[in-house]
């Protein structure tokens, strides 16, 4: 491979190079230069008036056929079109049949992964069947699977979250999921955790 991209328009944000036209030659499929009137002897010129490039792009939500309906379309078709498209990376949803909701299925698509044109992410199903059922089982699971990783845990979380109402659940996980939630600083947690034993010992009293 020895291509010569004419005066395409890079599309970077956090580099030097956001939005100028420049050329670029790709080498066995490796950026070799950048610049202005590049020469490469025996490349491929492709030019036109409106070229552009960027990094690869990441699909954070596609519908599989695979597994259950890989005659529809399978995961190779699927990487292939997405690669067509400039995909590197595509998040396939759990909704297929079966269901993605298990470690069995999730290995599935991993070990596929190696075979693909693009990585593909597999997405799990939060409740059995995506039927939205069962999320305090998840959460308890959850916890008895923190407690296996950290033994100093052990026996102490709470197992008990099928007292709560699922809505009330699942509004806590959309909560603890959010942006601003993973990006905060100092010991949110731990205000969190103060305030709580607070509004209990208000209870107890």
């Amino acid at each position: 491979m020895n291509v010569l991209l004419r005066r395409v328009c890079i599309h970077q944000p956090d580099h030097p190079l956001h939005l100028q036209r420049n050329d670029i030659h790709i080498q066995d499929g490796l950026i070799t230069a950048i610049g202005s009137d590049i020469q490469a002897n025996g490349a491929d010129i492709w030019e036109g008036e409106d070229l552009h490039v960027s990094p690869g792009w990441v699909d954070v939500g596609a519908h599989s056929m695979d597994p259950g309906q890989e005659h529809r379309e399978d995961l190779s078709s699927l990487g292939r079109a997405a690669a067509r498209g400039g995909y590197t990376h595509v998040a396939v949803f759990p909704n297929t049949e079966p269901v993605v909701h298990s470690k069995a299925e999730i290995l599935y698509l991993q070990r596929l992964n190696t075979s693909q044109a693009v990585r593909i992410l597999p997405i799990g199903a939060i409740s059995r069947h995506a039927e939205g059922e069962d999320i305090a089982e998840a959460i308890n699971n959850a916890m008895k699977l923190i407690e296996t990783e950290y033994p100093d845990l052990a026996g102490i979380l709470p197992k008990s979250y099928q007292e709560f109402d699922d809505k009330l659940l699942r509004n806590l996980v959309r909560v603890f999921n959010s942006d601003a939630v993973r990006n905060a600083t100092g010991d949110v947690f731990g205000r969190i955790y103060e305030f709580f034993l607070m509004k209990f010992s208000m209870i107890g009293a």
